[in-house]
């Protein structure tokens, strides 16, 4: 029985058993994925949605916060609980590239996980942006969603409140009769 040069040593590419710098990730000659990993935290999984979990219930009932006037992500479990993200300019990116405008820094969350934008009427659209993991509103893997008050939004292992602004109403001005 052989044994090709690539399950001896993880730096050889599978495909073509080209020899590739200690450490690769991908083939230098076919561009062929090397599986090697060097430690747990380079593992990406899949994480299934807790179907028990009640955002409101979580977050101390549906009392316990007031809208801004601007619409926001809380954040309602985790290292970041409580974290509040202004829904200010457009677009607002989501992800673990240290530029994304709500970074979270997590093996679960892409680096370019999600986008979300103002749409017509006041509400936003949320967008994934090809992540591995998916992004969920209400528990639903989605692609693009028009967001509503209070939706839960699933972005790797966070999970968020969408908190849509404070309508802004027009003064009503009566003509004398």
């Amino acid at each position: 029985m052989t044994t090709s040069s690539s399950a001896l040593d993880p730096s050889v590419c599978p495909a073509c058993e080209n020899p590739n710098a200690p450490g690769a990730r991908f083939c230098s000659q076919c561009g062929a994925p090397i599986l090697a990993v060097q430690s747990p935290a380079e593992l990406t999984s899949v994480l299934a949605l807790d179907t028990e979990f009640d955002p409101m219930e979580s977050h101390g009932g549906s009392g316990s916060w007031e809208r801004g006037e601007v619409a926001e992500l809380l954040v309602l479990s985790g290292p970041l609980a409580s974290a509040r993200f202004a829904l200010e300019g457009a677009p607002v990116t989501v992800g673990r590239a240290e530029q994304s405008t709500i970074f979270l820094d997590d093996f679960t969350v892409s680096r370019r996980h999600a986008e979300i934008t103002p749409a017509p009427g006041g509400t936003y659209l949320i967008r994934d942006l090809g992540s591995l993991n998916g992004t969920y509103v209400n528990r639903e893997r989605v692609e693009e969603s028009v967001l509503a008050d209070c939706d839960q939004v699933q972005i790797g292992r966070f999970p968020l409140l969408f908190h849509a602004a404070k309508p802004k109403f027009a003064a009503v001005v009566r003509g004398q009769d």
